[in-house]
């Protein structure tokens, strides 16, 4: 398995973000998370973040992600 790099793990989630169409404010909400966590997140000015609040913010955005892809799977019924 590849590890990636802390910068490529931040821009991976501000682009799943935008692709999503959230802003960051939805984002931490759904991660319990400071909106301002988030921001420092997609600005990589956090080197020392939490594990578990990058994990948070990923999921959150996944669970967006399936949220969206079922509800154009309902529409297509």
């Amino acid at each position: 398995m590849e590890l990636l790099q802390y910068d490529s793990v931040c821009e991976k989630l501000l682009h799943k973000r935008q692709k999503l169409g959230l802003n960051q404010n939805t984002v931490a909400r759904k991660a319990e998370v400071d909106n301002a966590t988030v921001s420092r997140v997609e600005n990589k000015k956090v080197k020392n973040v939490n594990y578990q609040t990058v994990y948070d913010i990923w999921e959150a955005l996944d669970g967006v992600e399936k949220e969206q892809s079922s509800m154009e799977l309902a529409k297509d019924i």
